[in-house]
């Protein structure tokens, strides 16, 4: 299991892998670059993202457009950006147990979803839907 990027539980996540006996399982990668993160994450098998507060969650749209499934929590705007093109938890320990043979089985379907998910926050989407709210706030004042 790769854990990547750098939080305010760093401390506390690393001594719950030396707790539980992971040292040998777990590769902490901290930071990487964009070209890296994205190598990573289009190899991954899922991105397992259990956030409690997530402005956006960015990581999530960038691993669906890599292809690669996501197991997410249902708080904050996780849920809306996400959809129903990656596997939505709460955060009881029990749903996160099955959830990698979920996407196993459900593989093909979740990485269509997501592809097709990702479209919909690419920057060139961004612009038109842009481009479409100030042309009704222009017209909105022809009136």
């Amino acid at each position: 299991m790769m854990v990547g990027g750098k939080g305010l539980a760093d401390n506390a996540v690393q001594r719950q892998i030396v707790d539980l006996g992971l040292s040998e399982r777990v590769v902490r990668s901290g930071r990487v670059n964009a070209p890296d993160r994205d190598g990573l994450l289009a190899m991954a098998e899922a991105l397992v993202f259990p956030s409690l507060y997530e402005g956006f969650g960015a990581p999530v749209i960038e691993a669906m457009a890599l292809g690669t499934p996501v197991i997410t929590s249902n708080c904050a705007s996780l849920p809306e950006v996400v959809g129903d093109a990656g596997l939505v938890l709460g955060l009881s320990g029990s749903e996160w147990s099955g959830a990698l043979d979920q996407v196993r089985q459900q593989r093909h379907e979740l990485v269509q979803r997501g592809l097709a998910r990702a479209a919909q926050f690419s920057a060139a989407k961004s612009a038109e839907d842009l481009v479409l709210a100030y042309e009704k706030v222009l017209a909105a004042g022809r009136r």
